[in-house]
This record gives C-alpha cells, sequence and structure tokens, in this order.
C-alpha cells in the first residue's frame, strides 16, 4: 500500500519521469550496469531496473543518490529483495 512505512534500514527513494523522455531517480545506492537499451541500479528499495530505448545517463551522484537519465523509458522494473550480492559496476571497475 501507499501510506505503509518504509521498512526499517531501507532508505527512501523517488522516481520522477518526465513525458517517459527523462527521469530523475533518488536514492540511489549503487550503479548495477547500464547500457542504451536497460539500467541497473540498487536503491534502498531494491533492485530497479530501467529498460527502454536511447538510455543516456546525464547525471550521477552517489554521494546525493541521484540519476537522471534520458531517452526512451518503456518501463521501470524492481526485485523485491534488496541487492547484497557483491559489487556493482564501478565496484567491479575499481576492483572491489
Amino acid at each position: 500500500m501507499l501510506n505503509e512505512p518504509v521498512e526499517r534500514g531501507r532508505k527512501r527513494h523517488s522516481i520522477h519521469m518526465d513525458a517517459r523522455e527523462r527521469a530523475t531517480v533518488t536514492g540511489v545506492q549503487e550503479l548495477d550496469s547500464f547500457n542504451e537499451d536497460e539500467i541497473t541500479l540498487i536503491t534502498g528499495q531494491g533492485t530497479l531496473t530501467i529498460s527502454g530505448e536511447g538510455l543516456h545517463i546525464d547525471k550521477l551522484n552517489l554521494d546525493d543518490g541521484q540519476l537522471i537519465i534520458s531517452g526512451f523509458i518503456y518501463g521501470c522494473e524492481y526485485e523485491d529483495d534488496v541487492h547484497e550480492a557483491g559489487p556493482g559496476f564501478f565496484g567491479r571497475l575499481m576492483g572491489r
């Protein structure tokens, strides 16, 4: 339900979409993977996959937990479990 409290230990986040061409996501903890068709990120509410066409990351600030993307967005899908398996894209890139 929309008004249920967030489970303890999970941070809030939001998605604001403008005409399916631009999205701002807050509460981003980690970027897991990305390409022009799919962006997968980790939030306090679980793994979020944004699918589309011509997707581009305009801004990523993990200190503030903000991601801004542009392109044509087909949809957003959550995995219910909170991601705890290994490092994401940048962690792998940095050898963590």
